[in-house]
């Protein structure tokens, strides 16, 4: 399967930045839609796609974010898979893991749902995207992990390694995810237009 450029790391207030900057895009782009002068692209486009962290008093939260081209009204079929890949010790637990959905425009959808967590090294999501009035259902969205230490670890110091990855889909059925820190693999029962999108690995001690 194809796989596109990692973008390099970003503080947690240049991704706030730039999820503001998308939404007023997005107005933009949703003026245009209901105006029809819009573009259905025929391949599918890289969306923009973060990894950020937030250290708490006994771990590390990880944020995932994509965000879809504003002209890009494509989607199809569900469903879209997003996931935190981790990298962690076994004394370490899963927890506090969310997602949240929005259109084009900036309503929330509410289209995402856990697809299952793995302790140790990742939890996926379902995005069950779809354009409606060639507005984007799921035009962006954020995921949150959260890696605490338990009563098991013998000491801090614990080096934990996370990743965002989001694989588009159009029109394939999928049967089963395979996710690692440096790769997302996919399998569907009939594929259609799809293509998996990450991010570099970023660590924290904790």
């Amino acid at each position: 399967m194809r796989r596109s450029p990692r973008p390099a790391d970003i503080t947690a207030a240049e991704a706030a930045a730039r999820v503001k900057a998308a939404a007023d895009a997005d107005a933009r782009a949703l003026a245009a839609a209901e105006s029809g002068d819009v573009v259905i692209l025929s391949a599918m486009p890289a969306p923009q796609r973060y990894i950020t962290k937030i250290v708490t008093s006994n771990g590390v939260q990880f944020w995932g974010t994509w965000d879809f081209p504003d002209r890009w009204a494509g989607q199809g079929a569900p469903v879209d898979i997003a996931a935190i890949a981790i990298s962690a010790s076994t004394c370490t637990k899963m927890q506090n893991q969310a997602i949240w959905t929005y259109k084009m425009g900036g309503g929330s959808t509410g289209l995402g749902s856990l697809r299952g967590m793995h302790p140790g090294s990742d939890v996926q999501w379902n995005v069950a995207d779809y354009t409606t009035n060639f507005t984007s259902m799921a035009d962006r969205g954020t995921t949150r992990l959260e890696v605490v230490r338990t009563s098991a670890c013998s000491s801090t110091g614990k080096n934990i390694g996370a990743a965002f990855w989001y694989e588009a889909n159009r029109g394939g059925s999928v049967v089963s995810v395979s996710i690692s820190l440096g790769a997302l693999s996919v399998s569907y029962s009939n594929p259609g237009l799809n293509d998996s999108f990450g991010t570099a690995a970023i660590y924290q001690v904790i």
